[in-house]
């Protein structure tokens, strides 16, 4: 099925793109962003993190939103602002309940309580 949403189409151009296309275009984003990470290279993860989170936050893809959401977090507390990285939290345990995915839920509710 094709994606008509403007929303979606505003981030991928001109080009019409199956739902599926753009998802795995969203998640390799993420795991980029989760590389970059892991290799030091924060602000480049947090890129690559903010354009994930935004692409699955608009699709409704909750399990995925939530799951770069928290490491978003994680990466926005390393950066010092704990008044940020606790809304970016609070997004992804509102998505891990909505979704009801439990272990991306008990793991932000971890970064939660590092962060306080």
């Amino acid at each position: 099925r094709m994606v008509e949403d403007d929303d979606l189409s505003s981030l991928v151009g001109d080009r019409e793109f199956t739902r599926e296309e753009i998802f795995v275009v969203a998640m390799t984003t993420g795991y980029r962003g989760l590389i970059a990470h892991l290799r030091g290279r924060y602000h480049e993860a947090d890129e690559f993190y903010a354009t994930a989170v935004r692409m699955l936050r608009r699709m409704g893809e909750q399990r995925a939103y939530a799951h770069f959401q928290r490491h978003r977090a994680t990466l926005e507390g390393f950066f010092g602002d704990k008044s940020k990285a606790l809304n970016e939290i609070e997004h992804a345990i509102a998505a891990a309940q909505a979704a009801r995915q439990m272990d991306i839920l008990h793991r932000s509710r971890v970064v939660r309580a590092d962060l306080i």
